[in-house]
């Protein structure tokens, strides 16, 4: 499917909050495995990208695997990028990324 764009540039096919920010791509399950969210996306007031949020399940062996990610984007006093943490669960377990 192709989506068109509207007269602010912004594809009609996603979601913006008011700002225009990108909330969502609105991107379909891979094959149609449920529980799925698209990635969700926040921002912090300085319109900084601040966190993704993304539920999926998928196969593993012979078993399905739910997975809920979130990355977190925190920024020091100037703006630059600080530390990329990324959290996951999965049935049975979870665990942690961090960038500094």
């Amino acid at each position: 499917m192709t989506a068109g764009f509207d007269a602010r540039n912004r594809n009609q096919a996603w979601t913006y909050d008011a700002a225009g920010h990108l909330l969502s791509m609105n991107n379909p399950a891979d094959y149609s495995l449920t529980p799925y969210e698209a990635p969700r996306h926040s921002y912090n007031a300085a319109g900084q990208h601040a966190s993704m949020t993304q539920t999926l399940t998928r196969y593993q062996g012979s078993n399905y695997l739910v997975t809920t990610t979130t990355d977190t984007q925190t920024y020091d006093g100037d703006g630059a990028q600080g530390t990329r943490l990324n959290n996951y669960s999965y049935l049975g377990g979870s665990g942690r990324n961090a960038d500094d």
